[in-house]
Parts: C-alpha cells; structure tokens; sequence
C-alpha cells in the first residue's frame, strides 16, 4: 500500500490478495452493494462477499479501500490435562481435581439412529478427540489434550465489526471500529480519500508468563500455573500505523512489526522472502508507482527463497558429472517460477528430496504430515550447521557428509523426473506438474465426477514468489498448487471506479454454467475486472434482474 508521495497520481494505491486454499466454488464472490443514505447520499460497497456473511469483507466504498492478510497471531495453545485416577469425571490442578464440564451432542443421521457425543472441556478449553491428528498416540495414559483459543470466546464482535467497516470514512474511524475485534487476527490495511494510509492488527492475543518458557510453541502441563494466560492484550497496544513517514506499508504474512516491539504476536512468522520482495519492489521503490506496477508485483515470478536455496545446494552439493548439464542448467536458472520452464521443477523436487533426505529419519512417522518445505531450515543448516550433524542417517553409523547426502537426492530428483515426464529436460514444464487446483468439496476427489467440478489451470508462481501458488506436497501431485490467492484487488484512488477485481473461479456455484470457472483463465494470465458503481454502465451489460421479495 502506497501513499499520495509514492505514486504517479499523487493518490493512494492498495493492493490486496489474501492466501487460501483454493476450492470450487471460489470462497470469494464479487459483489456491488448500492443502497440511498438517509441523507440522500447513493453508498456502495464493492469487493468481495463470502457465503452466509452480508456484507463486503475485502473491498471499498466511496471513501475508503481495505484489505486483509493473515497476521499470523499465536492465539490458541494445547494443554496437557491429567485425568484423576480415582475419579475419570474429574481432571488435577494445582488447586486439587476439578469435574470436566460435559455437554451432549446429537448428530442427526438420516435413516439411520442419531449418534450422541459427550464433549468435555476443561478449564483450558474443550478436550480434543485423541484421533485429531493421531495425537493420542504421543500421550501417556490417563491424559487428554485441550486446546485454549481465542476464538472459543463468549464476548466475540468480530461478525458486526466485518458489517460495520464498510461505513467507515477515513483511516481513523475505520481503525476505531476494528478494535473491537476478537478473532482471526488479520493484518488490515486501508486508505482513504482524503489521502491517509493505515496498518491495523486488532485481536485478542493472550498474555503468557516470562516463565512459561514454551510460549506457545509447543503443548504444556495444564496442571501448571506457571503456562496459564495471564489476560489478553489491551487494544490499544496491538499494532498501529497511520501514515508511516515512508508512505508505504507492506506485510506479505512475514513480521510487519520491529523485532523488540510488545506485545509478543508470535514466533512463528512466515519466511521472509516475499516480505523482502515486497520491500524492494514496492515500499523502497525510488521511482513513483502506478496500478500497473501493483499488478505486476501481484503476478511476480520471482522466487528469492528458491534462488537463495539453489545457491546453497550446489555449494555444498559433491559435483554431479553424469548430470552436470543439468546443474549448470540451475546455476543459469533467474529464479522466475515460470510455467513453460523445467528449472522452476527441478528445483521444488530437488529442494523437497534434499529435505527429507535431511529431516525424514530424525522427524519420524510424523514426517509427511508436517513437512511444508522451508527453505529457510536447508538454508540455515547447510551453512550454520547446528549441535548435531542432521545429514547423518540415524540407523547408519557412518557420519555422512552433507554433500554426498545432497549429491544422492539431486539423482533421485533426476530419475523422478525422467520417470513421470521423459528423459528429455525439454518436457519437464513447471506447469505440467504445477496446476492449480480449485477443489470441489464432496465431488473434486470422486473420480470422473471432479473431471466436472474441479478447476485446474497449469500456473506460474511457487511458494516464494508473490504470485503465491503454494504445493501442498501432498500425494502423487505433490507439486500442485493448493494454496494461494483466491481472490485479487486493485484499488485506484486516482478513481475509485477504475480499481481491479478477480477471482480464482467464477461467479456461479453450478459446475455447468459458464460462469461456474469464467474468471480463472483471466487470473492465471494476470488479468483483472472493472466493477462500475454506475447503473448506466453495469445495467447495459446485465444478463438479468433477479428479485428477492418478502412472501
């Protein structure tokens, strides 16, 4: 988001494409809302809605734009609770054993017996089925786990907040209502007309003990004072910014606060790559900035994460001579996730073979279920090591060495590819095995059902570039894309009438009508809508009127 100083109109521009996993329909459905103010004024809110909300949740009105991006808040922790021996109703606390407070639940099944569920819950937070993510297994009998989240609040506002923004008219009032928000935190950026620019982080996040030495990070003895949540965050400490002195404002889901600043949001930031790229594309750009320029940043190519990793693994790597056109075909690589290209490919398998070449035997039986390739972990242990040599297979005896490990997962990468796409480097296209994949839920994994009702189109981007189109790693596809930008704005306050829209899908939910995926081939070449505000303009192009009346 860019301040009056930093664009070529002299007016702000905001841009805005939040992550999330992709489906069919689309979470996100464009929408004008248009209704006479009391005081005569015609108000429109224009964006992007979701289902069973009526309101506009990403989008602008006459006065002021918004956007959302996940701030990453550490806002739940999962508690260890001890079931009293003598009594398995109650659960032990430093004060003595308490009862579980019970609820009975009733699934209705038709044609079939209603199924009844206890659902229990501690002080801390309902207890977790010990098959949620096969998290019984890891505990010792006689305990249960319960998860604390603020979201699990009774005072929670969040919904009126969403249908109360889009009255908002300047940076401040807008910032007044936000506060009230409980969860999810989201980092919310906004400009107004009047030329100010805003970042806002408003939640609940909870106070946790300088003794509570997990901090979040990891489950803790519910039985422990020392790990209770000491309160929640006053508002008006969660993070702020009006009208910075740069005139820019940038997230990209990575650390949008200074590094000491209080209160504690999380340790778990996302990497920093496309933060970076954010900051040197956009916010220390020296030359003034235009809508075009937004739209290239949404659509970059660039990987820096998969740059930085390339460079470190043919550093280390012992040379490769039967497959040294192929290295030097990396070493050459600009690091563009770009469809029509192999290296984008040889690199996402190179780097996801060379981390379970790593990790796999030290991890466990856990391995697949968490593994999410970071590039950072490779990074930082082929260049600073650690207290334990991690390339060392744990069942072998010999110490390996890091650049005979990676030198055996760069020739199973080679022989991977050559099995599912040819010997040829020429056919391992990055858009062959990178789709994205708007899923339809029941139908998208029924087969030939989700020949119907999932949306795939071949896509440049990665998981470090802008252009986010994150692989799941999941499967026999693990390269496909299921997590990004569902949904992309522009917002143009030279003219608010000229800001940009798309969605990943299209505007109808019926897999048979063409407007069901009428958008994606626009949002895969980078393309966007105009929505106009003027019934002169969308009632010439309307394809009809559907009226909902009372009974």
């Amino acid at each position: 988001m860019l301040d009056g100083s930093k664009t070529k109109s002299g007016k702000p521009l905001l841009a805005n494409d939040p992550h999330l996993s992709f489906s069919a329909p689309g979470l996100w459905y464009l929408a004008h809302l248009s209704w006479q103010g009391s005081d005569g004024e015609q108000h429109n809110l224009v964006g992007s809605t979701i289902p069973a909300v009526p309101a506009v949740i990403l989008g602008r009105n006459n006065d002021l734009a918004w956007g959302f991006t996940n701030a990453g808040g550490d806002v739940q922790d999962l508690y260890v609770e001890r079931i009293d021996p003598q009594n398995p109703n109650q659960y032990i606390t430093e004060s003595g054993s308490f009862d579980f407070i019970t609820k009975e639940e009733v699934i209705k099944v038709k044609g079939a017996t209603d199924i009844g569920i206890t659902v229990r819950s501690s002080r801390n937070g309902p207890i977790l089925p010990p098959s949620f993510r096969n998290h019984g297994e890891y505990l010792r009998e006689g305990q249960v786990v319960a998860l604390r989240w603020t979201g699990l609040s009774k005072r929670d506002k969040s919904f009126d907040v969403v249908t109360a923004i889009g009255s908002a008219k300047t940076v401040q009032e807008f910032g007044s209502l936000v506060s009230e928000t409980v969860a999810p935190m989201q980092a919310i950026v906004v400009a107004d007309t009047k030329g100010s620019i805003g970042l806002f982080a408003p939640a609940a996040l909870p106070i946790r003990s300088s003794e509570n030495r997990a901090q979040g990070r990891q489950p803790v003895p519910g039985w422990d004072p020392e790990y209770a949540w000491k309160g929640m965050v006053a508002p008006q400490n969660m993070p702020r910014v009006i009208n910075p002195e740069n005139g820019a404002i940038g997230t990209a889901n990575s650390r949008f606060v200074d590094n000491n600043i209080s209160p504690m949001i999380t340790l778990d930031w996302d990497e920093t790559f496309r933060h970076d790229r954010v900051q040197q594309t956009m916010v220390q750009a020296n030359a003034k900035l235009g809508v075009e320029n937004m739209a290239e940043g949404q659509n970059d190519t660039y990987s820096p994460g998969l740059a930085d990793l390339r460079d470190v693994l043919l550093r280390r790597m012992d040379s490769r001579p039967t497959n040294a056109r192929l290295v030097e075909l990396l070493r050459s690589w600009d690091g563009n996730m770009v469809a029509d290209k192999p290296e984008p490919l040889i690199m996402m398998a190179f780097m996801r073979n060379a981390h379970a070449a790593i990790f796999e035997d030290d991890i466990g039986p856990s391995y697949d279920s968490v593994f999410t390739a970071p590039a950072t972990t490779l990074i930082r242990v082929l260049n600073e090591g650690g207290a334990r040599n991690w390339c060392k297979t744990a069942k072998s005896s010999a110490n390996e060495q890091c650049g005979v490990v990676l030198a055996k997962a760069f020739d199973k990468t080679i022989n991977e590819l050559k099995s599912q796409y040819g010997d040829s480097p020429d056919d391992w296209r990055w858009g062959k095995a990178h789709k994205v994949v708007n899923e339809h839920q029941p139908f998208g994994r029924v087969w030939p059902l989700s020949l119907f009702f999932n949306i795939e189109r071949e896509a440049d981007g990665g998981s470090y570039t802008l252009l986010r189109a994150k692989p799941g790693f999941r499967g026999d596809k693990p390269y496909n894309a299921s997590h990004g930008a569902g949904y992309r704005a522009i917002y143009d306050f030279e003219d608010l009438e000229k800001s940009k829209y798309i969605s990943s899908t299209g505007q109808s939910g019926n897999a048979f009508s063409p407007r069901y995926s009428d958008q994606s081939d626009i949002w895969i070449k980078g393309g966007y809508l105009e929505i106009s505000t003027n019934p002169d303009v969308f009632g010439n192009d309307a394809l009809g009127e559907w009226s909902l009346l009372p009974k």
